[in-house]
């Protein structure tokens, strides 16, 4: 703060005139230090914040990855129960209002649909197929997953060499990840880029 003392011992308003100009001076004084407190107050919540949300970065990566991981893993089962003629991993994992529409038929399906194919695949345990990862999308509870198959064997043992491509959109349903809605298709012939 800075005080300057005059000579003159005039009165305004009652006032020194030394005391009214250390008065103002004061003011002016603190209303820097309040203009300085709030820079630095604002530069120390923006880096605050910064700091949290590089951190809230971090966590819904690592979250999206391990979401990602636990549904390729149950898709993955329900493939292998699949080709072991079983699809009870697949009815085990469906979510409330279940719908899909398989490439054999003509309109989507919902779980009595896939209860019919589990009773027509019994015995029929020869399916050979490799399945390739494509991507992943998460938001909040919900979350789709695409890949693609290629079948070389079929079901009942026969030779195949087929090619689909496929999405599930899977939910969170009482803490656990279903299957609630699919499309698989024959991949169609594609000029390359």
């Amino acid at each position: 703060m800075r005080i300057v003392i005059y000579q003159t011992w005039g009165m305004i308003a009652k006032m020194p005139i030394p005391l009214l100009y250390i008065e103002m001076t004061k003011k002016r004084d603190l209303m820097n230090t309040y203009i300085h407190c709030a820079r630095l107050s604002l530069l120390l919540c923006l880096a605050v914040f910064a700091a949290q949300t590089a951190a809230a970065t971090d966590e819904a990566a690592e979250y999206r990855e391990q979401v990602r991981a636990e549904i390729w893993e149950k898709e993955l089962g329900i493939y292998a129960g699949r080709g072991d003629g079983n699809l009870q991993p697949y009815i085990e994992s469906l979510a409330t209002d279940y719908m899909a529409w398989p490439p054999f038929r003509e309109d989507p399906a919902d779980a009595e649909g896939l209860e019919d194919l589990a009773l027509r695949m019994r015995g029929q345990d020869q399916e050979e197929l490799e399945m390739t990862f494509l991507d992943f999308s998460l938001n909040g509870y919900t979350a789709s997953i695409y890949y693609k198959t290629h079948r070389t064997r079929s079901a009942d043992g026969s030779p195949a060499n087929d090619f689909y491509e496929v999405i599930h959109v899977w939910v969170r349903e009482n803490g656990v990840w279903r299957v609630f809605a699919g499309m698989a298709r024959d991949k169609p012939e594609r000029e390359s880029p």
